[in-house]
């Protein structure tokens, strides 16, 4: 079944956005994800890295100089656009991380610590991937110097197009930088929210609810063959 991505935080702001000119002309190369901090700009204590949905964690790693690194891979996931693709994502800079490979996780479930390991402030640098065959693979890292991220070709989607927003669970803060080039406006400052009619929602609670009745008749089923053997047994007193 199709989902839709979720925010990684319970509250955070994107910092910087995707292959903005802004980081190009600040660093000399592309920006092949985004930046998201529950740190700047938000006045809360919540700071967890959280699962964006039902995924297989592929890949943990400590890199050195980044700090902390997985990867996810979430299928079927809808874009902005409506169209599905199965995708992996690379978080980075993390400080402290919960999950292994091979483990299977659900939207919210925290899998990291948000850090600033090979960075100046606190925030999670979050790649979106089509190639989940080398899944530790970026073009964000140079080929050296790097013991868990590896030099890779730009597959890359921007993840501002493939993220939600839900009440309560993953909410964007409004930027608050003056500097507004680092995000791309219309884009980056408006991550939607999940659809109140989500027909995914809804197939979801159809199917929960069918196999509860499937599972009530099945022990109507079998109430009713030991009450006819009980009748049976009765008969022959």
């Amino acid at each position: 079944m199709a989902q839709r991505l979720l925010l990684p935080f319970r509250r955070s702001m994107i910092v910087c956005g995707y292959k903005t000119d802004r980081y190009k002309k600040a660093w000399g190369y592309h920006h092949y994800g985004i930046d998201l901090s529950s740190h700047q700009g938000v006045v809360q204590q919540d700071h967890p890295i959280r699962a964006s949905g039902e995924g297989t964690v592929v890949a943990v790693g400590n890199d050195g100089s980044l700090g902390m690194g997985v990867a996810i891979v979430y299928r079927d996931c809808i874009g902005r656009d409506g169209s599905v693709k199965t995708l992996v994502a690379r978080y980075v800079h993390m400080r402290t991380v919960y999950v292994s490979a091979g483990q299977t996780v659900k939207a919210g479930d925290i899998i990291a610590e948000e850090g600033k390991e090979g960075t100046t402030d606190y925030h999670l640098h979050l790649e979106l991937d089509t190639d989940i065959k080398w899944p530790v693979y970026t073009p964000q890292v140079s080929s050296t110097n790097h013991s868990f991220w590896k030099k890779g070709t730009d597959s890359t989607l921007n993840p501002s197009l493939w993220l939600w927003q839900k009440e309560f669970e993953a909410v964007q803060e409004p930027y608050s930088f003056l500097d507004r080039s680092w995000i791309t406006k219309g884009v980056d400052d408006s991550i939607p929210f999940v659809p109140e009619s989500d027909p995914n929602s809804r197939i979801a609670a159809l199917e929960a609810e069918n196999a509860a009745l499937t599972e009530a008749n099945r022990a109507l089923d079998a109430a009713l063959t030991d009450m006819r053997a009980l009748i049976r047994q009765l008969a022959k007193l």
